[in-house]
């Protein structure tokens, strides 16, 4: 098999790669990258529940509780249940890391675009969230 044209392969290379970067950006703040983007749609989004987060990043609802949990742990969340639902909300200390997680995500474009020149990237993004539509359309995602 040739694995330079294995769209698994390559796609999962590419993403071990940039998730290197990220987890290495993040780390001064003790947070993984998937920890930091639940938090600011958590801030930006009160009171959003797990299948609303589970959508917004594409992942199972029990692996998202599963970092919700760590959160809320850490003190960056706090769970509300209502009813047979639970939403989530940001604390103040969650609210308190919102400037240095944008702060980090500036910085990762910043790294990115030194990475691929405009031209790439934006190839990349689309050629990436048409892949991701046409998984979701076939259900074949989640």
């Amino acid at each position: 098999m040739k694995f330079k044209e294995c769209h698994y392969f390559t796609s999962a290379c590419l993403s071990r790669q940039l998730n290197k970067i990220a987890e290495k950006a993040f780390s001064d703040l003790k947070l993984a990258p998937s920890q930091a983007y639940i938090l600011t749609c958590v801030a930006d989004e009160a009171g959003i529940d797990c299948k609303g987060l589970a959508n917004t990043m594409l992942l199972a609802p029990s692996s998202l509780t599963r970092m919700i949990d760590k959160l809320e742990a850490m003190g960056y969340l706090r769970r509300e249940v209502q009813g047979r639902c639970c939403v989530h909300h940001i604390t103040a200390k969650g609210q308190a890391l919102i400037p240095q997680i944008e702060a980090v995500w500036g910085e990762l474009e910043h790294v990115f675009s030194s990475l691929f020149d405009d031209e790439l990237r934006q190839r990349l993004s689309t050629a990436i969230n048409d892949a991701i539509k046409a998984i979701k359309k076939d259900d074949v995602l989640l």
